[in-house]
């Protein structure tokens, strides 16, 4: 085969455009955001408290913001059935490449993050429809960050995981190889400060598309 990894290409594309449109229904709306995000969806993803959770919607227009982010929640459904598949078509071919059993764990992995983005969104529905006269508990946010760093964290093994591949895949390949380090690293500053999620967020969605486009021009070891 030509383009080994063509196949996994093609899923990553059609994950790209889904992902263009998963915050569209947002776009309308303001939210506010907590120091260190300017991105309604991540910031949601990490919203500490219920003055947080209050802050976020507001009260002009509440509903609307509510049915704006559970339209965008629907649709991201869409992104993680797509990205997933994605990231086990991109395992399976460098498996089939490097015939190192290592690499067929990473399925398993990707199934794990799209798991845990499913639950994400879940928590965040369960925390939209409490009622305002309700006081939401501290485990509705603790269940929420757990989910929400499970993806982020195992995307992050998950790439770093397949960097001794893409040292050795040519230039572009090296060029990812270093993304993905430096992304570990962003990671772990992430974690112990919160002003780091999202550039470390952001650094994800880089390399996400570069993966895509590495494997439209991937060719063959033995190609010329």
């Amino acid at each position: 085969m030509k383009r080994p990894f063509l196949i996994a290409g093609l899923i990553g594309a059609i994950a790209l455009v889904i992902a263009t449109f998963v915050s569209s229904p947002l776009a309308k709306h303001v939210f506010v955001c907590q120091p260190g995000f300017t991105k309604p969806m991540l910031a949601m993803e990490f919203i500490a408290s219920a003055q947080e959770l209050q802050t976020f919607f507001g009260t002009e227009g509440l509903s609307a913001k509510i049915v704006a982010m559970e339209q965008a929640l629907g649709m991201d459904f869409l992104f993680i059935l797509a990205y997933t598949t994605y990231l086990i078509a991109f395992a399976f071919a460098i498996y089939k490449r490097q015939k190192n059993r290592f690499y067929l764990a990473l399925p398993a992995l990707a199934i794990l993050i799209g798991l845990a983005d499913i639950l994400e969104n879940g928590a965040i529905k369960m925390l939209m429809r409490a009622k305002p006269e309700e006081l939401v508990d501290a485990m509705s946010f603790q269940r929420l960050h757990f989910f929400t760093w499970t993806k982020w964290l195992g995307l992050v093994v998950y790439f770093a995981a397949v960097i001794p591949f893409l040292r050795g895949a040519g230039r572009f390949g090296q060029l990812l190889a270093l993304a993905a380090a430096l992304v570990c690293i962003n990671a772990i500053l992430a974690v112990f400060a919160k002003t780091w999620i999202q550039p470390f967020t952001t650094g994800i969605f880089l390399i996400f598309p570069l993966t895509v486009v590495f494997c439209f021009f991937q060719k063959p070891v033995n190609a010329g």
